[in-house]
């Protein structure tokens, strides 16, 4: 291969490298700031349509949100003053938020306070995380 070959194909990828991370940037901006009015109220997080482990009749405040690259962490605090965990929501694709309520109906996996959660029939399948105001 020539330089000059090499060169535009060396652009090329390059230029298709940057138009997706702007893509990816620019959904996790909107992402972001459509989650943001979610923040320091209750919430009820479900994973497969079940509760996270250790938080059935316990209030949960989102506390903090970071999005980076692919994946998503929610930092959520039990009760006043209780213990602050993480959620990760990773490889996440289509969130819908709608009134009171985000669904994330694609998600590779989720990690709750740092062990991933399996689906209910134990496969590494797919998933969808929703979050609700109560």
């Amino acid at each position: 291969m020539s330089d000059f070959a090499a060169s535009i194909l060396l652009f090329a990828v390059g230029t298709a490298m940057a138009l997706a991370m702007g893509r990816i940037a620019r959904r996790n901006r909107d992402l972001y700031r459509d989650l943001r009015p979610f923040t320091d109220l209750p919430v009820k997080v479900t994973v497969w349509d079940g509760t996270l482990p250790g938080s059935d009749g316990v209030e949960q405040r989102i506390e903090t949100i970071r999005i980076i690259g692919v994946g998503m962490w929610l930092f959520l605090r039990s009760g006043a003053g209780g213990k602050r965990t993480a959620l990760k929501i990773a490889q996440y694709r289509d969130p819908q938020i709608a009134g009171r309520q985000a669904s994330i109906p694609f998600v590779h996996y989720v990690q709750w306070a740092g062990k991933r959660l399996r689906s209910p029939e134990g496969k590494r399948a797919p998933g969808t995380v929703v979050i609700t105001l109560i």
